[in-house]
């Protein structure tokens, strides 16, 4: 079960009936679990909509998590009250983001770009669970340029 709202930052238990393509789907909510998605899609004004990431602190969007409104690069992940740096766990790209995960290590400097929608539930399974210390959205594909060989 999962907790589909908040008052005032409380989790607040919900049981609704939510009408699905001409079906009844009920939902059941407890109070011991965090919420599952957030619940508004309007960008906070000079961002721009779609152009965010959700992230959380666990494995298959479970845990505490946050929504990032881009375009902006964010070098200090402090995020409603909490410091998400190395607590990222899974992630989920809004519609119309291009996100870049990184590590912030000045020596090796390690990146990771995902597309929009793109949805990565284990970022262990790519070396990348717990590392990002910045984050980069863009609402256009970054520029390619070719490595060097």
């Amino acid at each position: 079960m999962r907790i589909l709202g908040r008052i005032n930052s409380v989790k607040v238990p919900v049981l609704l009936l939510v009408s699905m393509m001409g079906s009844l789907a009920l939902l059941a909510a407890c109070a011991n679990e965090p919420i599952a998605r957030p619940m508004d899609d309007s960008p906070p004004t000079g961002k721009t909509a779609g152009c965010y990431v959700d992230v959380y602190e666990d494995n298959d969007f479970k845990g505490q998590f946050t929504r990032i409104w881009g375009p902006a690069t964010y070098q200090n992940l402090d995020f409603n009250g909490k410091n998400y740096s190395s607590l990222i766990s899974s992630v989920i790209v809004g519609p119309n983001a291009y996100v870049r995960l990184n590590d912030g290590d000045e020596r090796e400097n390690h990146s990771v770009w995902m597309v929009p929608g793109q949805r990565m539930s284990d970022l262990g399974k790519i070396n990348f669970n717990d590392k990002t210390r910045v984050i980069e959205l863009r609402d256009r594909a970054p520029e390619l340029t070719p490595t060097a060989r």
